[in-house]
């Protein structure tokens, strides 16, 4: 166990004091578009150390062993059905499978539903509430993000037909 330190362009070095990580527990899956290759060298993303897994040279026992998975945003539905079985033992092992957005994650993962909502980029700069609250507030997640951090524009909701624990709700 280590504390999530993040080195600044300056040399200087921050480091969480209120908890500590086990390295190495966290993979993410990407395509290797801009926002993905840019998060990869976000200092704030490095500090927990991920394993970046790009989705076209995944194996299927790839995924074993890690804790979390997150599955970036915006990525080709036909090569996610491809590692259906993988994300979803993630789940099943009672490890934590997050799957972002724009993912047509309905067409590849069982009892999840999706519904549209009206996207709104520019609550931030007009004052308008978002309306995404977080909830759970005990869950682990919570002691690596802060609820600031979570909230941005949405473009729709996730029905799911199995138990799980919410981190937001809209």
């Amino acid at each position: 166990m280590t504390k999530p330190t993040v080195s600044l362009p300056d040399g200087t070095a921050l480091v969480r004091h209120d908890h500590t990580v086990e390295l190495g527990n966290l993979a993410i899956i990407h395509n290797g578009t801009y926002s993905h290759l840019t998060t990869m060298n976000d200092p704030a993303v490095i500090a927990y150390s991920p394993t970046w897994l790009h989705i076209r040279s995944l194996q299927s026992s790839e995924l074993d062993g890690y804790r979390t998975v997150i599955i970036a945003d915006r990525m080709h539905p036909e090569l996610l059905r491809t590692h259906a079985a993988s994300f979803k033992a993630v789940a099943e092992r009672g490890d934590t499978l997050v799957v972002l957005g724009i993912n047509a994650v309905e067409t590849w993962l069982d009892g999840i539903s999706h519904r549209d909502a009206p996207t709104n980029f520019w609550w931030w700069s007009t004052g308008e509430d978002p309306g995404i609250r977080p909830v759970s507030p005990g869950h682990e997640a919570w002691k690596f993000l802060s609820p600031k951090s979570v909230i941005w524009h949405q473009h729709g909701s996730f029905q799911v037909d199995h138990p799980v624990t919410p981190l937001l709700e809209l």
